[in-house]
């Protein structure tokens, strides 16, 4: 019994482990200007299945590595896995950068 329990517990940790490996979406910034102390622009492109829309986290960060300015956005599905968006971070000072923080695709109810 405790064989075919540690079997079972072996699978599910496999089967986790390679579900956290391929991510349902991938994302990355492509390009970002400071338009001005408070404001910053990011280009930013996602990846992820065709008909689902995907929500992503935005960071805008300052000279000292501090996160500024924070936003989110939902990326509409779309007829191709890979699409661009722009979206424009407030920021409470003057951000040097910009990452995606993370993004997940949206669940069907």
């Amino acid at each position: 019994m405790v064989g075919l329990v540690a079997v079972a517990f072996l699978g599910w940790l496999g089967w986790a482990a390679l579900h956290a490996a391929t991510p349902a979406s991938r994302s990355e910034v492509l390009a970002f200007t400071v338009v001005n102390p408070h404001q910053v622009r990011v280009r930013f492109e996602v990846t992820a299945a065709h008909g689902s829309p995907v929500t992503c986290s935005l960071q805008a960060i300052d000279a000292s590595h501090t996160t500024v300015g924070i936003s989110s956005v939902v990326v509409p599905a779309a007829a191709q896995d890979r699409r661009e968006a722009e979206t424009v971070i407030t920021t409470r000072d003057k951000a040097v950068t910009a990452i995606v923080a993370g993004c997940r695709v949206a669940t069907k109810n």
